[in-house]
């Protein structure tokens, strides 16, 4: 994709529909390949010229056709949002661009069961994941234990510390955000082993 938006403004406006057309075998849509591509102007207009109540309700949240890849054990997969693909690929701006038009984004998973923060620190994308940590910490306390932990591994794999010693606090200790470390208490430290299960 080249990011020419005019051209692509040009086809939206004589076929508006065109907007959710699935365009390739992957099932991507022009907003996941303008993501995936890290096009930020193109990405922008293209939300913007969808009505804000689909943004919110439907057009965000398309998922990627899940039918094409199956998992390992040959189930359809949970596909994955732009989103998904913004986080994925580092760009700040886009993710803050999509989160304006839908706060439920940062914490939809993608193929694997991965919430977005989780693919971000996977892939060492440091500012991308203190950005996604700080729009969905309260939401993150919610998250399956074992979530965390692969979440916990991730982030010393990339070693994103700031972020883990925020992540993985107790609630009622000392310190800023009234919480202090689980690593320090050990109660973290004895999850460490886990590292092993993860290549």
């Amino acid at each position: 994709m080249s990011g020419d938006w005019e051209t692509a403004e040009g086809i939206l406006d004589k076929y508006p529909e065109e907007v959710k057309t699935r365009m390739n075998t992957e099932g991507q849509t022009a907003l996941h390949i303008a993501t995936a591509a890290s096009h930020t102007h193109f990405v922008e207009q293209l939300i913007n010229k969808i009505p804000d109540e689909e943004n919110t309700s439907g057009y965000l949240n398309i998922k990627t056709d899940t039918s094409v890849r199956p998992d390992d054990e040959g189930n359809a997969a949970t596909g994955n949002t732009a989103f998904f693909y913004a986080a994925a690929s580092g760009n700040v701006k886009i993710a803050q661009i999509m989160l304006e038009k839908n706060k439920d984004l940062a914490m939809i998973e993608g193929r694997g069961n991965v919430l977005p923060i989780h693919i971000a620190a996977l892939l060492g994308r440091g500012k991308m994941v203190r950005y996604l940590y700080k729009e969905t910490k309260y939401e993150l306390q919610a998250t399956q234990i074992e979530d965390l932990i692969a979440f916990l591994v991730a982030l010393i794999n990339a070693d994103i510390y700031v972020v883990f010693t925020a992540a993985f606090t107790v609630p009622g200790g000392i310190g800023p955000d009234n919480g202090i470390p689980i690593y320090s208490t050990g109660f973290g430290l004895k999850f460490l082993p886990y590292r092993m299960q993860y290549p």
